[in-house]
């Protein structure tokens, strides 16, 4: 695995990544709803869960390639994420 940075070492998104993953956005599910709609909120929503299976996906291989039995994934989701479960009710 390759990091870059476009400055210094932990200046970015390698500095802020605690290396958790979790489905939503920093705004709440209603407050999405309010600005670009329902439709495109379930949208948004679905589009955040494909970006979690994706990790998750790039975990699990980079596991099985390299035998690291370490690797391990967990979802959690946090509150902005279960304010936009009402989306799908």
């Amino acid at each position: 695995m390759t990091v870059l940075e476009a400055r210094r070492i932990a200046w970015g998104a390698s500095g802020r990544n605690g290396g958790f993953v979790s489905p939503g956005w920093a705004a709440r599910g209603d407050q999405i709803r309010k600005r670009v709609g329902t439709d495109d909120a379930k949208m948004l929503f679905r589009l955040s869960m494909e970006g979690v299976a994706m990790v998750s996906d790039a975990i699990r291989d980079r596991a099985r390639a390299t035998a690291i039995a370490r690797l391990r994934l967990s979802v959690f989701c946090g509150t902005a994420a279960r304010s936009a479960l009402p989306l799908f009710k």
